[in-house]
């Protein structure tokens, strides 16, 4: 039982910690469609643009995949449309949606993780 809950306070603790981590910059050539780019994914569709969280809501691993236009998280299954709405589980939650903006000057992406 202990292993059970320190396995539980570990995983609470880290989902709660503030990220200390610097804003992802991401050159702004995204094509159309889905991009990964290590803790974000972004989505374009013309001149619409989404950034989401690449952290799959069941577990945690690394969403670094799509399969017909779904971001599909390699360790469980789970299945997002390009909206970060849940397709299939186990996740029950959407992604994060994530907050950028356009830097004027090198029009890179910056991402606030």
């Amino acid at each position: 039982m202990l292993p059970y809950v320190l396995f539980l306070i570990l995983m609470v603790r880290k989902h709660t910690s503030v990220s200390k981590s610097k804003p992802l910059r991401i050159t702004n050539d995204v094509l159309d469609g889905i991009s990964f780019h290590g803790e974000a994914i972004c989505v374009r569709s013309g001149d619409e643009l989404s950034v989401y969280s690449s952290k799959c809501t069941h577990l945690g691993c690394q969403i670094n995949k799509s399969e017909n236009g779904m971001l599909v998280c390699p360790c469980h299954g789970s299945a997002f449309d390009q909206k970060g709405k849940v397709v299939n589980g186990p996740a029950s939650q959407a992604l994060k949606k994530l907050n950028f903006s356009i830097d004027q000057d090198s029009k890179e992406i910056i991402v606030q993780l």
